[in-house]
């Protein structure tokens, strides 16, 4: 490739060589001199109102192709000699670097008592116009250079990048796993909170964004091995030789893009890799993989690159087969109740127990709760198994109490998808009337980190909950985002002390001093506290020297099947 990138003033005289040989072009220079056919300069002096022009203009050397950019009092010119693909992805990261300084330093639009903020729209606007008048001939050129079976059809190519469309992208790929030659990396990026940049600052200036990024990805050496696509508004696809891993090129040149893009908010993307072996889906297949792994990242809170593998692939069909079973596991009775008791520390004595839910899968057998919980809490489902386990539990307390058999207060668990359930205090209400079971038997306990977000909804249900004669227990305490006065102000009857309190070291003074602290705390806001996760009969014995009355933990038993639960319920007390 040949190139001469220079500024002349509207004399055509050069003012400033930017790039090329110096031999040729020479400052001070007059272009008229040095191109064959200075006429056409000429035309394009006439034509005042066209910011940008595009000339074929045939030299000794061979043709070469002019592109004028017209500011206030200057010229903007690259003379260039494409050849090939390659050589005009080279050409169009010099294009982009050269017109932004052209923009900032040729045009003088911005007067002092213009704020910065219109310095910067009017810098995008020029960067839009210009690509917006360009972008059909530069497309034209790189079509002449092309050898024709790499020609895209115009119905296959996306007007404002020039990628590939969806459609057209799926099937050339399809065609070269078809064929077999060598393994490929899908590679997604997703441009984060790109609808917010519409919305804000218009979609415009969406649009250079999607335009700017295509010219950044075809400019990632060894770009031209590949193919790419824009799949949606805000995400491209691109299917590179396995070898290349340019992937790991695409985040280590990311920084240098974003970094420097000028908009007032930071432009956050996202990467997704899937390798393609010998066992080939389709494409749109592993591009829908992909999107489905970034999603599941940015849930996770994780950075860098999301890869979709055999073993993300297997976790996502076991956690299908999962929610596919819950109606049926309702219905056949295989999630069950275990008791898990709480215990006064002075006395021994169990003075009540925790409902915890259990999975017995027919086949499968136990199935861990960290397996299902979390899933049934973020597809929806965790409030018919919540239901169901309260109602089990009242159940088991009828039984007990029918038979003669003493019982003891138990606590559920409660969601916080369920506090946003319209039947949920109806539903309460019913489970305790059909089994005739006072609403003292049955605690409440709600993670802490419900109580964060909004607050003051979830402080008028729990409101409405404690004057149906409800105990309501903060469970998890002192690990969560809530504050001290958050959890004074809460309706909140017991708080349970946080496991992860007691695994620390208890060796550290400061540490001890905090969960005194947070003992004395409960006793200051008339709270019961409870301490969980007691294993040791030291932890017990500090815990009862801090003031801690009541604790639960594998010490005093781990959670049981309801008959052996109350099977080994020798000594008990009601709480007062």
């Amino acid at each position: 490739m040949r190139q001469y990138i220079f500024v002349c003033d509207s004399e055509w005289k050069i003012k400033r060589l930017l790039d090329g040989e110096s031999v040729l072009l020479r400052p001070e220079t007059d272009l008229k001199t040095v191109i064959s056919e200075p006429d056409k300069l000429e035309a394009v002096e006439n034509v005042e109102q066209q910011s940008v022009m595009m000339l074929q203009l045939n030299e000794k050397s061979g043709p070469f192709t002019a592109i004028i950019h017209h500011y206030t009092q200057y010229y903007l010119i690259f003379l260039v000699q494409i050849t090939s693909q390659k050589e005009f992805s080279a050409f169009a990261e010099t294009y982009m670097r050269w017109t932004s300084w052209a923009d900032e330093n040729l045009n003088q639009l911005y007067q002092d008592e213009y704020f910065q903020i219109q310095q910067m729209n009017n810098q995008l606007i020029n960067m839009q116009r210009s690509l917006m008048k360009t972008n059909q001939k530069l497309q034209e050129a790189v079509r002449q250079v092309r050898e024709a079976n790499d020609t895209i059809a115009v119905l296959e190519q996306d007007e404002l990048t020039g990628f590939y469309r969806a459609a057209a992208f799926y099937r050339r790929c399809d065609e070269l796993f078809e064929a077999g030659k060598t393994a490929f990396d899908m590679i997604v990026l997703d441009i984060n909170r790109f609808k917010l940049i519409n919305e804000v600052f218009g979609r415009k200036t969406g649009d250079v964004l999607l335009s700017r990024m295509a010219l950044f990805l075809i400019g990632i050496p060894d770009s031209e091995q590949g193919i790419f696509a824009r799949i949606s508004a805000d995400t491209f696809c691109m299917l590179m030789p396995s070898e290349l891993r340019f992937y790991e090129k695409l985040k280590n040149e990311l920084p240098g893009f974003v970094d420097t893009y000028p908009l007032p908010i930071r432009v956050q993307v996202r990467i997704g890799v899937y390798g393609v072996g010998e066992e080939k889906a389709a494409a749109e297949q592993i591009c829908d993989r992909v999107r489905l792994a970034l999603d599941l990242a940015r849930t996770s809170g994780k950075s860098g690159i999301a890869f979709y593998d055999q073993k993300l692939h297997e976790k996502l069909i076991r956690e299908n087969e999962i929610l596919g079973r819950v109606d049926d596991a309702l219905k056949n009775h295989e999630f069950q109740v275990y008791l898990q008791p709480k215990v006064d520390i002075a006395t021994g004595k169990t003075i009540g127990a925790e409902a915890l839910v259990r999975w017995i899968d027919p086949k499968r057998g136990m199935i861990p709760p960290n397996d299902f919980i979390p899933l049934l809490e973020q597809e929806g489902y965790v409030y018919r198994v919540d239901r169901y386990i309260w109602e089990e539990t009242c159940r088991i307390l009828k039984m007990r109490r029918d038979a003669g058999f003493p019982i003891v207060p138990v606590s559920v668990n409660v969601a916080r998808g369920d506090l946003y359930e319209k039947d949920l205090l109806k539903e309460l209400d019913r489970i305790l009337e059909k089994y005739e079971i006072d609403s003292h038997m049955l605690h409440l306990e709600i993670i802490e980190r419900a109580y964060v977000k909004d607050s003051e909804y979830v402080f008028q249900v729990l409101t409405k909950l404690r004057d149906r004669g409800f105990l309501i227990e903060m469970d998890d305490f002192g690990m969560g985002e809530s504050s001290l006065s958050m959890a004074a102000g809460m309706p909140v009857d017991v708080l349970k002390l946080d496991r992860r309190f007691l695994i620390a070291d208890l060796e550290d003074k400061r540490h001890i001093e905090v969960i005194r602290f947070i003992i004395h705390l409960a006793g200051m806001l008339e709270m019961k506290i409870i301490a969980e996760g007691v294993e040791t009969q030291e932890q017990a014995k500090l815990l009862l020297e801090m003031g801690c009355p009541y604790a639960q933990g594998y010490y005093y038993g781990r959670p049981q099947p309801e008959a052996e639960f109350f099977e080994h319920l020798a000594d008990f007390t009601e709480a007062t």
